[in-house]
């Protein structure tokens, strides 16, 4: 079909390591993920994905180095508040807890993308040393700052129009 490469950045434990592990054709697409996301408790890719929730830096490297130990190739934090969905903003993650994943994660030779269509949530996130922004920014024209800190990461941007096609422009 042409696929030679599929990246899903979150998938529950069990389906990462039959995709990542299982018995596969050998023509079958290379299978890369992130496994489990990491968010605030009662926040978007936290307690209601199922995902980590750090509350400190060292459970932050802790769980890092569980999700290297399992496999992953990257992963994936969710700094949004869902403030495009919810009349009351969802928690977000502690800085300093994602900074912890951002530096374990690359101490471990992964990469940390992030999901955070908020653009202050992702210009937080790429101050932290993130390596990718999933999904794009949908609240607002990104910025020069934004610009230079996805230069100074040598970050890339993974956009998924679809998926904010009907919130994106509220003005429109």
């Amino acid at each position: 079909w042409g696929v030679t490469t599929v990246f899903d950045p979150v998938i529950e434990l069990d389906q990462f390591l039959a995709l990542k592990h299982g018995k596969r054709a050998p023509t079958a697409a290379r299978f890369y993920s992130a496994g489990r996301s990491f968010g605030a408790e009662n926040g978007w890719g936290g307690t209601l994905q199922g995902g980590f929730t750090p509350k400190t830096a060292a459970q932050a490297r802790a769980d890092v180095r569980m999700l290297k130990a399992d496999g992953v190739d990257a992963v994936k934090f969710m700094n949004d508040d869902m403030g495009a969905f919810f009349k009351k903003p969802l928690p977000v993650i502690d800085q300093d807890v994602m900074r912890a994943i951002v530096e374990e994660a690359h101490a471990q030779s992964l990469k940390a993308v992030v999901h955070a269509p908020d653009l202050n949530l992702a210009k937080a996130a790429l101050r932290a040393g993130a390596d990718a922004l999933m999904h794009g920014v949908a609240t607002a024209p990104v910025d020069q700052e934004f610009l230079d800190l996805m230069r100074k990461n040598r970050a890339y941007y993974v956009p998924t129009q679809v998926l904010f096609e009907c919130t994106a422009d509220l003005a429109g």
